[in-house]
Formats: structure tokens, C-alpha cells, sequence
């Protein structure tokens, strides 16, 4: 009864006047009539302890339902600690919306759904993690799933005759977390009740972890023996080049080679990773040394400027570190233990290395981002790297 008056008042509404209204229908959804008629879906939120309004499509795409529905899930994303809200129509559809969908097609219609997955890249990780590690389920529809065939796909035996659980802990782990947010989004749709995947109870039926267990980093040239491995490079070679700008900029391996010529400026020697792109969802200001300058004169003659300035794949890029015992990654722990080796101030160095410092409060009071102070430590470290 509760929907039908819902739907009885929504359409009590949609009458054009001289000014815009906004009409609440509870819950923080807000429908927005302008002057013209035109109708929309508005939730208020407060995310991080400001207000925010999120549109939520237009009545014409979106019904009252998937707008509550859409509502609702913003909700929990934000309790949940995701940094933004999801902002949308409902795009999670199927081929046949009368049955309930497989698992499989569920969940890459949730992953296909997440704003905040911005790159291919992310969304493969998400589904690849699901299909190496959540097989089981694929065979059964989204409501027949129980917690007894989610504890079955921890108990499945890989190779060594170990369970995941305890085989690949780390992998298990974030399967479980991703587990439960698809079929939290199931519960938001109205499709099952209860969360088969919650995370308490399915740790508890499993062998309980050693949490003294060894923490496995990447692989790192450390930085007394970085220097001498790059003066190896040749800077002519694309693979070389992109090796040699990512450590003087300490950035990650995936924001160097999607950079663009456009992202950067030669006079005020600076190259700026935007938010789409950046980890901190930021843009973000990275100093160029001198000697990051003449690496990229000649990427700038091959590509005369215009487009990616590595036009590499990250296998060429870390088939590089194959004769050695670093990865790309790598290169940014040898910077951060120099810092550390070196005293560098913490926070600067952090900042270079594209890390949010300090809680959500210290963070909104510091808005400086240090851009002097940060040229010149990452100066320092191409002198120390003999490439300045």
C-alpha cells in the first residue's frame, strides 16, 4: 500500500508552476519540477559532514522505484567509507527483467554500474576477481544463493590441495569483501532479503587466519643500488625512458603510461594528473626535475607532441626489471625508504608519492600541497640518483 501511495502522491506533483519546486518524498529523495514541467530525481546526502544534492536522472528513465532504490544504495556506500556517493540512472539491467538474474550476469551489471570504477582496468580486476575465485555461484541465480555455497567457494581446493582461505588469504579476503557488496545490492533491489556473503559469519565458519602471517611487498631495487641500475637504461629506448620518468616522479606505472602531452607544462615545469586518473580522486600537481625534463624530449620528438607520451604496454615496461630484482612499483618504496634514510620530512614525501596524509579533518584545514617543497626533494633525489 505504501507504493501506491507513493505513486498517487508523485503524481500530484508533476504540475509546471512559475518558480522551480523541489517536493521531498522521504528518506532523502527530493523530486525537482522546474518551471517548464520538466521532472527529475534529486537525493540529499551528507558525505563527510556536508550536504551534498545528487541527481539521480530524470522521471522520464528513471521510476520511483529505481530511484529509491538508487537512493539507497548511496546510502551505504556512504557508511560504508567510499569517498563519493554512486551518481546515475539505473544502468544494472538484463536481458529478461521479469526472472531473477544468474550471478554472473548480476554482478557484471553492479561492476558495469560503480562510477567510481573509472578505468577498464579496475572494472577487469573486479570481475576477474569473481571469476577466479567465485566460480561456484556462477551456476545458480542470485536468489538461490545461500551462505553454505558462499563458504564453499573458500573451501574449494587450489593448487597444493589448500583451501583459498587459507592458500591465498589476501585474494580470499577481498573476494569475501566484494561478495558482500554485490549482494548488499541485491538486498537494495528488492531481489533477496538476506546478505548470503556478510562478513562476520562466513569468517566464522572458516579456519581462522595467523595474523602474524608474512606481509608480502613488491619486489624493490633498493635505493643505494637504483641509481647505478638506471644509468644502465638508455633513454632512446621507450620502455627506458618511461622507467626513468616514473622514478624521477616516484608515480605509479599505470598514471605514467596513460599520461598525455596535454597533462603537462614544460615553462612552469609541471605535469598534472587529473582526478579521473589520480588515486586521491584529486588532481594532482607532479614537479618536474631538470632531468625529468630531458627524458621527455625524446618521447616529445617521437610523438611530436600531441597524444600518450609513452606508447608502451606495461609488460614491455616491466620486462625491463626481468634481469633484476625490482618491479616498477618498486621504484616508489626505494624513494620512500631514501626519505626515510635521508630524513625527509614525512609529509612532503608522502605528498610526492601521491598519498592523502592525516584524517578527513586535517585534510579539509590543509589545502597547500607543498608544490615548491616537493620540487625541491624530488630535485635531491635525481642528484642522488647521479641524473640530475
Amino acid at each position: 500500500m505504501k507504493r501506491q501511495r507513493d505513486a498517487r502522491y508523485f503524481r500530484g506533483l508533476l504540475v509546471p508552476g512559475d518558480r522551480v519546486r523541489m517536493h521531498s518524498l522521504g528518506g532523502g529523495l527530493i523530486l525537482r519540477v522546474g518551471k517548464s514541467g520538466a521532472r527529475s530525481w534529486v537525493q540529499g546526502i551528507t558525505i563527510k559532514g556536508r550536504r551534498k544534492d545528487i541527481g539521480l536522472g530524470s522521471t522520464r528513465k528513471v521510476s520511483l522505484k529505481q530511484a529509491r532504490e538508487w537512493a539507497n544504495l548511496n546510502k551505504y556506500r556512504v557508511l560504508t567509507g567510499h569517498p563519493d556517493a554512486v551518481v546515475g540512472i539505473a544502468d544494472m539491467r538484463w536481458q529478461d527483467p521479469s526472472t531473477v538474474p544468474y550471478f554472473g550476469d548480476f554482478v557484471r551489471a553492479v561492476v558495469e554500474s560503480r562510477q567510481d570504477l573509472k578505468r577498464d582496468v579496475q572494472r577487469t580486476h573486479w570481475i576477474s576477481t569473481f571469476e577466479n575465485h567465485c566460480r561456484l555461484p556462477y551456476r545458480k541465480r542470485i536468489n538461490e544463493i545461500r551462505r553454505q555455497d558462499i563458504i564453499a567457494v573458500f573451501e574449494e581446493r587450489v593448487e597444493g590441495g589448500e583451501i583459498l582461505w587459507k592458500a591465498k588469504p589476501a585474494a580470499a579476503k577481498l573476494a569475501l569483501q566484494r561478495l558482500g557488496y554485490v549482494f548488499t545490492v541485491a538486498m537494495g533491489r528488492e531481489i533477496i532479503t538476506e546478505n548470503p556473503a556478510a562478513e562476520a559469519p562466513v569468517r566464522a565458519a572458516l579456519p581462522r587466519l595467523r595474523s602474524n602471517s608474512r606481509i608480502r611487498h613488491h619486489k624493490a631495487i633498493p635505493h643505494t643500488e637504483l641509481g647505478a641500475f638506471l644509468a644502465r637504461l638508455a633513454p632512446s629506448r621507450t620502455a627506458h625512458s618511461t622507467i626513468l620518468f616514473l622514478a624521477l616522479t616516484a608515480t605509479r606505472r599505470t598514471e605514467v603510461l596513460e599520461a598525455d602531452w596535454s597533462e603537462v607544462e614544460m615553462e612552469s615545469r609541471s605535469w598534472t594528473i587529473p582526478a579521473g586518473r589520480a588515486k586521491t580522486n584529486r588532481d594532482q600537481v607532479v614537479p618536474l626535475s631538470t632531468a625529468a625534463i630531458g627524458v621527455l624530449d625524446g618521447p616529445h620528438a617521437r610523438s611530436n607532441g600531441a597524444g600518450r607520451i609513452f606508447q608502451i604496454s606495461r609488460t614491455a615496461v616491466q620486462r625491463v626489471f626481468a634481469d633484476s630484482s625490482g618491479t616498477a612499483h618498486g621504484v616508489r618504496s626505494a624513494f620512500h625508504s631514501w626519505c626515510q634514510d635521508a630524513g625527509k620530512s614525512r609529509e612532503i614525501a608522502e605528498l610526492c608519492l601521491g598519498h592523502r596524509i592525516g584524517s578527513a579533518v586535517e585534510q579539509a584545514y590543509a589545502r597547500s600541497n607543498l608544490l615548491q617543497q616537493r620540487r625541491e626533494l624530488m630535485s635531491e633525489w635525481a642528484e642522488y640518483l647521479g641524473l640530475q
